[in-house]
């Protein structure tokens, strides 16, 4: 019976004293110094949770928080280059022993808990919006921007308005040829595509047809299949940026005709914006989804 006791009694202090070191753990986190602890927190978009948003942190990629101003990269285009890789100034913030309250330019003010340290990743807490979001540290010179843009190109296809086509060269004579502009949205994998001519403003452009887009892997990171669907039938390409700092031009090689064509992005949409200024951003002609003649 002794022994008995005796085993219990050390399981009970051993429990409290991994407890207690745990709890001085966190006690001795010095929480007004872990937010500018690292160059960039990746906002971790498949771990949030909880019933609502917070604006600021929904559309953004990384934020930096830096001697009181808050940066944030919010598009694609340009990732790593933009202020330097950090992005452009959104608002300020002030750090609290386990918080830090945000002000951001466009979405106001935001008061955000701090509730759980390990290693490199944060999560920071909205009570008033009972939602959570988890955030990876890392130091700039460590970051993979070319990996993260090559990795979200079907979102990087959205920040333009209309793609406009540059050139076309080789390959035999296709449908596809007639099309000068394409658009992408940012519902539901759709695009509009134009046959209007090149020198249209994209306040004016004719979005004559359209369908579905897709975006898969191939063996190459860099290079990635791109699907259109049209009414009349698929198009099929191998899409690769052109790395000319804020990758706002793509090759497009068109798997069928063997033709190579280049695209270049008019309408640069900076995601920096609130609801309002979302809703003033120019619009996409109503598209006429049709078959090509």
């Amino acid at each position: 019976m002794k022994k008995i006791f005796y085993v219990f009694t050390a399981l009970v202090l051993f429990t409290l004293a991994s407890c207690s070191s745990t709890d001085d753990y966190y006690a001795d986190v010095d929480y007004s110094n872990i937010l500018q602890s690292y160059d960039l927190w990746e906002i971790d978009h498949s771990r949030t949770y909880g019933a609502g948003a917070v604006p600021f942190l929904d559309k953004a990629i990384t934020i930096t928080f830096s001697r009181g101003t808050l940066f944030a990269n919010n598009n694609f285009s340009g990732l790593g280059y933009v202020g330097n890789g950090f992005g452009i100034d959104v608002g300020y913030y002030k750090l609290g022993y386990n918080s830090v309250e945000v002000t951001h330019d466009l979405d106001g003010r935001y008061f955000l808990e701090l509730i759980s340290v390990n290693q490199n990743q944060i999560q920071l807490y909205d009570r008033n919006q009972r939602v959570t979001y988890v955030l990876n540290g890392y130091y700039k010179n460590d970051y993979n921007y070319e990996y993260v843009v090559y990795n979200n190109v079907g979102l990087l296809l959205q920040e333009f308005v209309a793609w406009r086509k540059i050139s076309a060269e080789g390959g035999v004579p296709n449908l596809f040829d007639e099309e000068n502009f394409l658009g992408f949205e940012t519902f539901n994998n759709e695009f509009v595509s134009s046959n209007s001519p090149l020198n249209t403003p994209i306040n004016y452009i004719d979005w004559n047809y359209g369908g579905f887009y897709y975006v898969s892997n191939t063996n190459n990171f860099k290079i990635k299949r791109l699907q259109l669907q049209f009414p009349d039938g698929n198009e099929n390409f191998e899409l690769t940026l052109i790395n000319n700092g804020y990758d706002d031009s793509i090759y497009l090689y068109h798997l069928s005709s063997g033709t190579n064509y280049v695209f270049m992005g008019d309408g640069y949409i900076q995601f920096m914006r609130s609801q309002k200024d979302a809703d003033s951003q120019p619009k996409q002609a109503k598209r006429v989804v049709s078959k090509r003649r």
